[in-house]
């Protein structure tokens, strides 16, 4: 949680590290309901981007993660959204309990990530 007036000083590191994406990472929104609560969105693998040890190629699809930040952990994997492509973006809804995401395949999904499931 950020200070009203501000972060008092520069930071040169990263507070956290999430790990578990089998991706780059090309989104993120934070829940403005749920406090910690942040959702990942993975994007195409990239030759430039991609890191050695685990960007692109071989297993592993476009997924939407749900973090807890306070934690620093992964709380649920929406897996069941059948993404062909690149997640272009997400956000949340009025209430923080449905993620909107467009993809490059030209399809809007609406999620429940508590029920691991497309709605829409």
């Amino acid at each position: 949680k950020n200070p009203e007036e501000g972060v008092p000083v520069r930071l040169q590191s990263p507070l956290l590290t999430l790990k578990g994406n089998r991706r780059r990472v090309g989104t993120v929104t934070f829940n403005h309901v749920a406090e910690y609560l942040l959702a990942s969105a993975t994007a195409a693998p990239s030759t430039s981007l991609s890191s050695s040890s685990g960007g692109g190629g071989g297993g592993g699809g476009h997924e939407v993660r749900i973090w807890d930040v306070g934690m620093g952990e992964e709380v649920i994997n929406v897996d069941k959204a059948g993404y062909t492509d690149t997640i272009l973006s997400l956000e949340w809804n009025y209430n923080g309990s449905l993620l909107a995401t467009t993809c490059k395949d030209k399809k809007m999904r609406i999620l429940d990530p508590r029920g691991n499931s497309v709605v829409s």
